[in-house]
């Protein structure tokens, strides 16, 4: 199961697990995020090579209109994906 959700203090929550089967609905995400985002992963369980993806087009789509990515709340597990992609040297992770 995968769930993403906005907080009204603008951030994004994901939830669950985060595979190609739910690339339609990220990529709509990425589509429509636009401002300075804030991603919190803490209640995100697993990540696939897709959604890393889908975290860089998002991470590019905002740095060409200027604004930021950060992404927050990992666990251990999902933090050392992001690590073994060598995602961490470029994207904003706290």
């Amino acid at each position: 199961m995968f769930d993403i959700q906005k907080r009204t203090d603008g951030s994004i929550v994901l939830k669950g697990r985060l595979d190609a089967a739910q690339a339609p609905r990220i990529q709509e995400f990425v589509a429509a995020a636009e401002g300075n985002t804030i991603v919190d992963f803490s209640e995100l369980e697993y990540i696939s090579s897709a959604g890393l993806g889908q975290m860089v087009a998002l991470h590019q789509k905002l740095a060409r209109s200027g604004s930021t990515l950060t992404l927050t709340g990992m666990n251990q597990q999902v933090r050392y994906v992001f690590h073994l992609a060598r995602l961490d040297t470029i994207l904003k992770i706290e």
